[in-house]
């Protein structure tokens, strides 16, 4: 099954497919554990992989870059 979210950006929704796996595997939803173990996984250092997970829930204000958008949680559910 494949689930699409078409009004999302592909980093906003990677992001969004990082976080959960993470919180179950981790047991727990705090940044801190999710970014750790992906950070593992990933062979990346756990402040890149903290800041790409932060990024989902940040205003786009607050995010670096010209193309930086903020999530609108509305997309993410069904009609």
């Amino acid at each position: 099954m494949v689930v699409e979210f078409p009004g999302l950006a592909k980093p906003v929704a990677m992001s969004l497919a990082l976080w959960s796996p993470g919180m179950i595997v981790v047991g727990a939803c705090s940044l801190s554990a999710v970014a750790d173990w992906w950070s593992c996984r990933f062979g990346q250092p756990y402040h890149t992989v903290r800041e790409r997970l932060r990024d989902v829930y940040r205003e786009k204000e607050a995010k670096a870059g010209k193309r930086r958008r903020q999530l609108d949680v509305e997309l993410c559910w069904a009609p």
